[in-house]
């Protein structure tokens, strides 16, 4: 049930009534007012049960657990709260079944695990050295200042980009970690802040912030479905609160944009678009999946492969070159709407080959 944030876990801990988390109360004195539903006079703002204001009334769920969470991470009252996430909602709402109790009923075939190893390519090498003696450097410098637990993030951006030089090197060269020093900030020449995206994760192209202080791209927020942005109904993925944001700076208004118009925008965010098609270079881990898809066909022409990775770009550059080594393929993301990926998913399933 939680993929990325504590806060994913609400809707279902409502759908479940689960007393006391999934309930809004008055916090007036006095007051008894409980209810699992936010419901207020549109004008007033004003409870409709015991009439008062908005202000007074907090969700259990977000008092206790989740924004102790946002605001002290794993120490102090963040660790607290995530003591109580444990003891007080998923043990009582989560039912553990593991494959070894379920196996007759599944009935899957057995796992079969290959790992195979790959020698870089004296260029990948290179750079992969090259990358792991910064990052050292960058880790010791943390280990000598005595800060390593106040830079667990960048120490996790740092695995992260290993991870990616990896898989190749443009993950790297044309992300948001080679972009590190190179960073856009908002601010005067006194105060600047570093900002990643809330939507995409990525460093902020063109960044624009909201209301509650979160920063976002500008084609990020532009991608929004406009139903919910003209209702106000749209909330921050960050922080979970009504998203709002002023577009001061733009000399054009803002622009919404849905169907074919955001599936084009997102292609043009794509990595493909940071790199010279024409003198496009593959890698270790792309021709040794290459070779498998090949040796796949070759023992049975029918057969198909799902091909997994947590990289976005990743994704991007396989669809690439397996579609430039005459292979058929499609692409399931995040990004897409679900009108694309069922038809995606009925391409995979129902097209021969």
């Amino acid at each position: 049930p939680l993929q990325n944030k504590v806060g994913e876990l609400f809707s279902q801990i409502r759908f479940l009534k689960l007393d006391p988390y999934s309930y809004y109360v008055c916090r007036k004195n006095g007051c008894e007012c409980k209810s699992l539903h936010y419901k207020f006079d549109n004008e007033r703002r004003l409870c409709e049960d015991c009439l008062h204001s908005s202000i007074m009334h907090t969700c259990i769920f977000n008092r206790e657990i989740l924004n102790p969470i946002l605001k002290s991470g794993y120490i102090g009252e963040g660790k607290m709260a995530l003591i109580k996430l444990k003891k007080d909602v998923l043990d009582k709402v989560l039912l553990r079944r593991t494959k070894e109790m379920r196996s007759k009923d599944i009935e899957l075939p057995p796992r079969i695990i290959c790992v195979k190893r790959f020698k870089l390519s004296p260029k990948e090498e290179d750079f992969y050295q090259a990358l792991y003696t910064q990052s050292r450097a960058q880790f010791d410098d943390y280990v000598n200042a005595g800060v390593i637990l106040n830079n667990y993030a960048h120490i996790f951006d740092i695995l992260i980009r290993l991870r990616q030089a990896l898989d190749h090197p443009y993950l790297v060269v044309h992300s948001k970690s080679q972009a590190l020093s190179e960073r856009p900030v908002i601010g005067n020449s006194h105060e600047k802040v570093e900002c990643d995206c809330g939507l995409c994760n990525e460093v902020c192209e063109d960044p624009v912030v909201s209301e509650c202080g979160h920063y976002f791209c500008r084609s990020c927020i532009e991608l929004l479905p406009s139903v919910e942005m003209r209702s106000h109904s749209l909330k921050c993925p960050v922080c979970d609160q009504m998203l709002s944001i002023g577009f001061k700076n733009s000399g054009s208004k803002q622009r919404m944009m849905a169907g074919s118009e955001i599936m084009s925008a997102l292609q043009r965010k794509s990595i493909l678009n940071k790199i010279d098609l024409m003198k496009f270079q593959t890698s270790t881990k792309m021709e040794a999946l290459m070779k498998e898809l090949h040796d796949m066909q070759e023992r049975d022409p029918s057969a198909k492969a799902i091909v997994f990775s947590q990289f976005v770009n990743m994704l991007d550059l396989l669809e690439y070159r397996i579609k430039i080594g005459r292979v058929k393929c499609v692409k399931i993301s995040g990004h897409m709407n679900l009108k694309v990926r069922d038809a995606a998913l009925k391409k995979f399933r129902e097209e021969p080959e």
